[in-house]
């Protein structure tokens, strides 16, 4: 069924769109997407996402990293001038370690717990030297490659993951 409008005058005939039903129909099935070319397109996109997405998280952990190596670092120089000062890395006139034997702190964005404590182990805080560890902490803590780090005094690097095997190279 269709209907004729007739404008100003004109004897041009057009056809109403709204007023035809098959019309309406042939013009949608044109225009539009069919429900199957929507589910490939979506199955698509989703296999997409999960081939990226772990791979993004690797990338944003890897990056997180560099949060320890620089809190490491400057905890390192700072305990240097201590040791310049006070001719000692434990002692207590240095206000990074005047709370006691073991620096414990966080590092500058949070994700890491800076400490002279090794993980397992005894206390790394001497007169003459000194060993730093980075303990991953909060959503850090899923890097498993690089569960802590460490640096010494004389800037000796080291790296282990969360079954012990060391890890240096790839985290450092």
């Amino acid at each position: 069924m269709e209907t004729t409008i007739a404008l100003a005058g004109r004897s041009d005939l057009l056809s109403c769109a709204a007023c035809s039903t098959r019309s309406f129909a042939e013009k949608w099935r044109k225009r539009g997407f069919t429900l199957t070319e929507l589910l490939v397109t979506i199955s698509v996109v989703a296999i997409l996402a999960s081939i990226a997405y772990p791979s993004f998280q690797g990338h944003v952990l890897k990056v997180r990293r560099t949060d320890a190596r620089q809190s490491l670092t400057q905890t390192v120089q700072q305990l240097e001038r201590c040791y310049s000062r006070y001719r000692a890395f434990d002692s207590l006139d240095c206000p990074l370690v005047s709370a006691g034997p073991t620096l414990s702190t966080t590092s500058i964005d949070g994700r890491y717990v800076i400490t002279s404590q090794e993980p397992d182990a005894e206390d790394r805080l001497g007169t003459e030297s000194v060993t730093l560890y980075a303990i991953a902490t909060g959503a850090q803590a899923g890097d498993r490659r690089c569960a802590w780090l460490s640096l010494t005094n004389a800037l000796v690097q080291g790296a282990e993951d969360n079954t012990g095997a060391d890890t240096t190279a790839e985290c450092w």
